[in-house]
């Protein structure tokens, strides 16, 4: 079974419904009034959702195999979709409030976003920036360093952000 959460008004909602009803995948959607609910008594929940307007689209995936995730994931990929916020069960998100847990994963999508917005930056640099500012190549390597380094923190990645979008007015 997989929990499903969709923004009103996603524009992947029936993609995404049609691909699990494909994989013969059961779902159940949830909306902002099962948040409260610790995961496992949202699966044994009667209530429909009432309206989903707190977070952006995610899915729990309880039961599904891992390789029929990777086969969601190839169809939803295909059909041009690329879902960020999902979760797969652990012993330990079981018995999370839903919101805690779309929380967390909000939080994971922000940083891994921010990460790849950098990545951007260090890979395809301002040429005319690195002409006229010398202290920027050291500025982009220092962000590279940090990218290496998968325990970089979310607070360090907001400050190499900072530093690379900086005008050449506020560097000197």
């Amino acid at each position: 079974m997989i929990l499903v959460y969709f923004k009103e008004g996603s524009q992947q909602k029936e993609i995404v419904e049609h691909v699990l009803k494909d994989l013969n995948e059961e779902f159940k959607e949830v909306g902002d009034n099962h948040l409260d609910l610790v995961i496992s008594k949202v699966f044994s929940s009667d209530e429909e959702p009432v309206e989903n307007k707190l977070y952006e689209d995610f899915l729990f995936l309880d039961t599904m195999q891992q390789d029929k995730i990777q086969l969601f994931a190839k169809l939803l990929k295909e059909k041009g979709i690329r879902l960020g916020r999902v979760a797969v069960r652990t012993e330990n998100n079981i018995s999370w409030k839903l919101k805690d847990l779309m929380d967390e994963v909000e939080e994971e999508f922000q940083y891994f976003l921010l990460r790849d917005k950098l990545f951007e930056f260090v890979t395809h640099p301002n040429k005319e920036r690195l002409d006229a500012d010398p202290e920027y190549l050291k500025r982009m390597s220092l962000v590279y360093a940090m990218l290496e380094d998968s325990n970089t923190k979310m607070d360090d990645l907001k400050a190499a952000y900072m530093l690379l979008t900086k005008t050449e007015e506020t560097s000197s």
